[in-house]
């Protein structure tokens, strides 16, 4: 498989926009010594988060708030997203 490379949020919201996904939704965050790690999953239209997440914390794709998290994926690696569709 080959990575997929993207220049910032704006960049990777577009590509899962293209891939079906429309929302983004928190789901924990895992404290560690050195890093705290927020953890998100993407869905598509129809579908709903994971009974184990936190529902009322779901920002469509082109939100401002969605954009700034895929953007701390991008940039810091405090963020987790599943499922993984990075890669080709």
């Amino acid at each position: 498989m080959i990575p997929l490379e993207f220049k910032d949020g704006q960049e990777l919201s577009m590509f899962l926009t293209s891939q079906g996904f429309f929302a983004i939704y928190y789901c924990t965050t895992e404290s560690r010594e050195d890093l705290e790690i927020d953890y998100y999953g993407i869905i598509k239209n129809g579908e709903s988060p994971t009974e184990d997440c936190v529902n009322n914390m779901i920002f469509e794709l082109s939100e401002s708030e969605a954009v700034y998290i895929l953007d701390r994926y991008l940039k810091t690696g405090a963020v987790k997203i599943y499922p993984n569709v990075f890669r080709i």
